[in-house]
């Protein structure tokens, strides 16, 4: 197993952001349906606090209401995909936080892959 830690660097935020864009028509335009909205939180309290990434908004015809859900997002690089594991940090080192990440997210999906630009 590799316990590599993976520091903030504005590198590592740079290409996170770069995941994060392209994830919307690499993934999201894949399996939501066509009529959805898609709030990028990047910044927001709720990305901040409740480490969600998205919201989305979608209609179906055999529902009165449109259903609402949220995704937080972990992008790894390409180069790493021979470890075939997937990497929670149990700090934020970011802002020194000590409580588990998975934990303290508020998402209702999680998506995680990797990305090579």
């Amino acid at each position: 197993m590799n316990h590599s830690k993976s520091e903030y660097t504005e590198e590592n935020a740079r290409f996170s952001r770069r995941a994060h864009e392209a994830a919307y028509d690499l993934i999201y335009t894949e399996f939501l349906p066509d009529d959805f909205i898609l709030f990028d939180l990047s910044g927001s309290d709720r990305d901040m606090k409740r480490d969600e990434d998205y919201e989305v908004i979608t209609w179906h015809d055999a529902l009165e209401k449109p259903v609402s859900f949220s995704i937080q997002e972990r992008f790894r690089r390409k180069k790493f995909s021979q470890y075939r594991e997937v990497t929670i940090k149990t700090k934020d080192t970011t802002n020194g936080n000590d409580e588990k990440q998975l934990y303290v997210s508020d998402a209702d999906i999680m998506v995680y892959g990797y990305y090579d630009d």
